[in-house]
């Protein structure tokens, strides 16, 4: 990655100012009376994906003493298990690339500790379009262009010579950045989960939240069946299920799920050995290379809403035409395993980040719509400064904030995929 996407160090000072602010900020919450029983938390996490655990880890850093995340199942099983590890820079809005850039923070921190033992797989991103797809494809790469990154044009000519394996009719431009890449999900987790634990993060398994109690505007506890957990601040970190955990607490948080599949091939030995992730935009469909064999996905014609995902030889075959469309050598692929999962999706395409009008205490991070990966460690550490100083310096949470859509400030932007 680029020397700009590199994080300044905190001094011990500002360490300590913040930890002065923490105890003021949440002292009045020892003075407060609980339900008997009830595990007390300065902070409350619900969901334990990626975005809750890096959440957690970012409140520990900034001095909250009592943080415990609630999570339905096991950690990092839901959404985060599912997914792909794509880290990557290309996207159309300001704000996305921004999202992308504070999440590499994270990355780079956790990729140099000494205790971390994965790699950044850097097999780079490749978007390939038609004439429908070019000008906004265009307009997304002049801006990658004016912040700097390192984002290749690719014409015709370029697009035979990267791609002979790749069925060119119908495409006329495209883009490509080599320092994209991957990391694995469950590998991070564990990190997270191991970091968590040792700083005392009360980590609560298959403890699904089935209540949400508020007083005088306030938010006051959260249940899960006799396990009651009160706290000063409650932060929906739920993903798909962010929607449900609102209507608990009795407040719209516009996120909805929809059911994704990938399909795993035999039919790697197709493509180059360096082929990156490529994303065809005329058809949707996107392929990328893992372990002598190839992932498949395929982005719907149509917004589907659902937590049920369905899987069968039917739709595998529908999406294996389309598939097949720009990558012929995949003709006659064996299906070797599938990869289930559930997007987490808002009306405008970015996620949910800032607190929940009406509800003092009550803050969503939610509506990653397929980027929690990359997006949710960057916007976690801006909410967790949010949290605790007042005002989040890691990224600009303005445009992300949870009731843009009733004050009719969401903007419209450009989703690849």
């Amino acid at each position: 990655m680029s020397p700009h996407c590199r994080s300044a160090p905190v001094s011990a000072r500002t360490y300590h100012t913040i930890a002065a602010r923490v105890a003021r900020h949440f002292h009045y919450v020892r003075r407060m009376r609980f339900p008997r029983g009830s595990d007390r938390a300065d902070v409350a996490i619900i969901g334990g994906g990626i975005v809750g655990l890096s959440l957690a880890w970012y409140l520990r850093k900034l001095g909250v003493e009592r943080v415990t995340l609630v999570e339905r199942g096991e950690p990092g099983q839901q959404s985060t298990g599912a997914a792909s590890g794509g880290i990557r820079r290309q996207f159309g809005t300001r704000v996305e690339i921004e999202m992308t850039l504070a999440g590499w923070r994270f990355y780079e921190e956790v990729l140099s500790h000494s205790s971390y033992t994965d790699a950044f797989d850097q097999a780079g991103y490749a978007f390939l379009a038609g004439p429908r797809q070019i000008d906004a494809l265009g307009r997304a790469w002049m801006l990658q262009q004016e912040i700097g990154l390192p984002v290749r044009w690719l014409g015709p000519a370029e697009l035979a010579e990267m791609f002979p394996y790749c069925e060119l009719h119908g495409l006329v431009g495209g883009t490509f950045c080599g320092e994209d890449g991957f990391i694995d999900p469950p590998a991070v987790v564990q990190w997270l989960l191991r970091q968590c634990r040792a700083q005392g993060v009360h980590i609560l398994e298959q403890t699904p939240v089935d209540a949400v109690t508020i007083a005088g505007r306030r938010i006051r506890t959260i249940r899960s069946g006799r396990t009651i957990v009160a706290a000063d601040a409650v932060v929906n970190a739920a993903g798909a299920w962010a929607g449900c955990v609102g209507t608990l607490a009795g407040v719209n948080i516009p996120v909805e799920p929809s059911p994704r599949v990938k399909y795993v091939t035999d039919s790697g030995r197709h493509f180059s050995a360096n082929s990156p992730l490529i994303i065809d935009l005329p058809t949707g469909t996107y392929v990328r290379l893992r372990q002598g064999g190839a992932i498949l996905g395929v982005k719907p014609k149509k917004r589907v809403v659902s937590f049920n995902v369905e899987t069968n030889q039917r739709i595998f075959a529908r999406m294996a035409r389309r598939v097949c469309e720009r990558f012929p050598g995949l003709h006659g692929a064996k299906l070797r395993g599938l990869i289930k999962g559930l997007y987490e999706l808002t009306p405008d395409g970015l996620p949910l980040g800032g607190p929940v009008a009406g509800v003092t205490g009550l803050y969503v991070i939610a509506g990653f719509n397929g980027h929690g990966i990359m997006h949710g460690p960057g916007v976690a550490r801006a909410l967790a400064e949010l949290i605790v100083m007042g005002k989040s310096e890691a990224l600009d949470l303005g445009p992300l904030r949870p009731d843009r859509f009733e004050r009719h400030i969401a903007t419209k932007h450009y989703n690849f995929l």
